[in-house]
């Protein structure tokens, strides 16, 4: 999802905290991003470590 913001001609410094449509996207952006993180499904405490243990090399 791209920002509405990148080719806007009324774009300024600031204006993301006025800007009704970006505002909107970003509510749909999040909500999209809370569903995904809901998808994904959590790995036990114990394969957290196993996996952590061998991307550090130990």
């Amino acid at each position: 999802m791209k920002a509405p913001c990148q080719g806007c001609d009324k774009r300024l410094i600031g204006c993301h905290s006025v800007c009704q449509v970006y505002h909107a996207w970003r509510a749909e952006y999040e909500k999209a991003k809370a569903a995904k993180h809901k998808e994904t499904s959590s790995l036990s405490r114990s394969m957290q470590r196993h996996i952590w243990r061998k991307m550090m090399g130990r």
